[in-house]
């Protein structure tokens, strides 16, 4: 598709298991009641990183 593409494609891309890994840090931590806070830190920068590389 983005070789092919003649014009940009925008994706949004993020890595579940990195996600899976991260949420249950933050349940061990803060259990059922994680903060909204969290977010960025559980959808990681880590987790776009390994799911745009395949793209």
């Amino acid at each position: 598709i983005f070789k092919q593409a003649p014009t940009l494609v925008a994706v949004h891309c993020e890595d579940e298991a990195t996600i899976r890994k991260n949420s249950e840090m933050m349940r061990e931590k803060f259990g059922e009641k994680v903060p909204m806070e969290m977010h960025p830190v559980i959808r990681s920068r880590e987790a776009c990183l390994k799911s745009s590389t395949l793209a």
